[in-house]
């Protein structure tokens, strides 16, 4: 079974929720993972680990598909700063460009 804490708001003191505590299982494992994937990174070039970044954020907040890792033909696909714009949905506040 594993283990909670209760979480609780210092304003309050009310318990809004709770959070297992790891065991030292937990922590094992994800010691193991990391050092596992520092290897993989730590072999990787900067233009690699510049475009893994890039690919987790793209997946985040673009649509499918709009991101792409390799280059299309003998160049990479380019956005202009109005593509961008138009994507990122409506503004907040004016922009000084119209």
């Amino acid at each position: 079974m594993t283990r909670t804490l209760d979480l609780t708001d210092p304003a309050t003191g009310e318990v809004f929720g709770t959070s297992p505590i790891a065991e030292q299982s937990d922590v094992d494992a994800a010691l193991e993972s990391a050092a596992q994937a520092f290897a993989i990174w730590r072999r990787s070039t900067p233009a690699q680990r510049q475009l893994a970044l890039l690919a987790r954020v793209a997946a985040e907040f673009l649509p499918p598909g709009s991101f792409r890792t390799k280059p299309q033909g003998s160049r990479w696909p380019t956005a202009s700063p109005t593509d961008w714009h138009r994507r990122s949905g409506p503004r907040t506040s004016p922009s000084p460009h119209g």
